[in-house]
């Protein structure tokens, strides 16, 4: 299964990747790379073996590879992390913007960004703030004491974690996990989440928004909560 970070390495030591996919098979197709019966390409992967996408010194290098060719040596390897290195250290934000546009990004610290546009957010995690995640941005996790004051238009988040909030999800924003301690003030409009566990709550759920599942101790609050 494809990573976030995913790349292709040629036999020449050049690493491929894409900011717009992680898929391995787009990523070939985008550079018109050639695998061959020589395997002139090496599939790979850099993830944080604890999750935490902040953390450099966390990440380590997979190969998708049932057999890596032998040219892809212990010399390559370095070579290959130390480029993917490079790449996530430039993803990482520890200071305030007022906008983020593209990335992918890793919202860490106490990074404060105001506005959030078309953005690809990977993670937000410490303390790390976005005041608005709007347009057709995405985010896959909100963690740690992270927190969003809005999340509006059709931007989407994979996961709210930890002890994250969230102060409003409103328009046609989506949200597939809320778990952990984190906790959602306001869903509404046509705002959709999945699934709420754990010790998530929600305060206030209204207009034509909706949650497909409650469970654990997970709370959603009474006050209007369903009024359509």
């Amino acid at each position: 299964m494809c990573q976030i970070f995913s790349g292709v390495v040629t036999r020449m030591g050049e690493l491929y990747r894409s900011d717009y996919t992680d898929s391995h098979e787009d990523i070939v197709a985008i550079h018109g790379l050639s695998d061959g019966v020589m395997q002139h390409i090496v599939r790979v992967e850099y993830v944080p073996r604890d999750g935490n996408y902040a953390d450099l010194d966390s990440y380590g290098l997979h190969v998708d590879e049932a057999s890596p060719p032998e040219w892809f040596d212990d010399e390559m390897r370095m070579r290959v992390e130390a480029a993917f290195r490079n790449c996530v250290a430039h993803m990482i934000v520890k200071d305030d913007r007022d906008i983020l546009v593209g990335g992918p990004w890793i919202i860490a610290g106490s990074a404060r960004i105001y506005r959030s546009v078309n953005a690809r957010i990977i993670s937000v995690c410490d303390n790390a703030s976005i005041e608005s995640v709007c347009d057709s941005a995405s985010i896959e996790s909100v963690c740690d004491s992270a927190s969003i004051e809005y999340v509006c238009d059709s931007a989407s988040i994979k996961s709210v974690c930890g002890n994250a909030s969230i102060k409003s999800v409103c328009d046609s924003a989506s949200i597939k996990y809320v778990y952990g301690r984190s906790s959602i003030e306001s869903v509404y409009g046509s705002a959709s989440i999945k699934y709420v566990r754990d010790s998530a709550s929600i305060k206030y759920v209204y207009g034509r928004s909706s949650i497909e599942s409650v469970c654990d101790s997970a709370s959603i609050g009474e006050d209007n909560r369903f009024d359509n």
